[in-house]
């Protein structure tokens, strides 16, 4: 029972601005309702949770779209070594791709540097391309670690969770 009235909690929380929305609950469970703000966005707490796992193609289509976002990062980020390494350096075209994906692969640079700038730009660059390195890792293996812990979840809910719920209505 909700404090100082009658209804119970399921009853509570499936009004939304005083309005009943007609979805039936689990007992003393969580309200997850479409409510919506002026931009039309549901709020981040209050996204309807589903106990499914994505189909093999809507999760390959998403392991392909971070792929995606991972390839292009890493061309930005080449080309943006490669820019660096042709003005402070004064390399060729193919010299400066060289040198940068050999710092953006951790594996070092292959032409000497001489000039402040280009010792200063290298330096930056390789400092970067750490961070870069890791965040790449994290955008190509969270989906996989998405749809794991999910599974992990789901039978979590089905084995201890269902068992206790029971459905108002």
């Amino acid at each position: 029972m909700v404090a100082g009235t009658s209804r119970s909690i399921g009853e509570a929380a499936r009004r939304v601005n005083g309005r009943h929305d007609g979805r039936v609950l689990p007992a003393g469970g969580c309200a997850y309702y479409t409510r919506r703000t002026r931009s039309g966005r549901i709020p981040t707490g209050e996204r309807k949770i589903t106990l499914e796992l994505l189909s093999p193609l809507r999760f390959t289509l998403r392991l392909l779209r971070h792929l995606g976002w991972a390839s292009l990062l890493t061309l930005v980020s080449l080309t943006v070594g490669a820019v660096g390494y042709h003005v402070t350096a004064s390399l060729g075209w193919l010299d400066s791709y060289l040198n940068a994906s050999m710092i953006l692969t951790g594996m070092g640079p292959v032409a000497s540097l001489h000039t402040p700038a280009a010792k200063l730009f290298a330096m930056l660059y390789a400092l970067y391309s750490g961070v870069f390195f890791v965040s790449v890792a994290a955008i190509l293996v969270y989906p996989v670690m998405h749809r794991l812990l999910r599974k992990v979840h789901i039978e979590a809910y089905k084995a201890h969770g269902a068992a206790a719920a029971r459905i108002e209505k």
